[in-house]
């Protein structure tokens, strides 16, 4: 028999990754925009990147943070 194959850890395995507070694991927060459309008031939410776990705040995060930020 043979041990099925593990994927190998995406970073230090030590590190301790909790989901994100800002974005729920979403990798996106809510940003709601108000819209016309065909004369009817809408709002849209087309979201934007979470800044605490966006690599580079420009795409979408991982969900992911590094240890333990408690609530201020």
């Amino acid at each position: 028999m043979t041990e099925p194959e593990q994927d190998p850890p995406e970073d230090d395995p030590h590190e301790l990754r909790i989901l994100c507070n800002t974005c729920r694991g979403d990798g996106f927060i809510p940003d709601p925009k108000a819209a016309v459309i065909g004369g009817t008031a809408l709002t849209l939410n087309p979201g934007r990147p979470c800044p605490a776990c966006s690599p580079d705040g420009k795409e979408q995060g991982h969900g992911r943070t590094i240890g333990f930020y408690p609530p201020a």
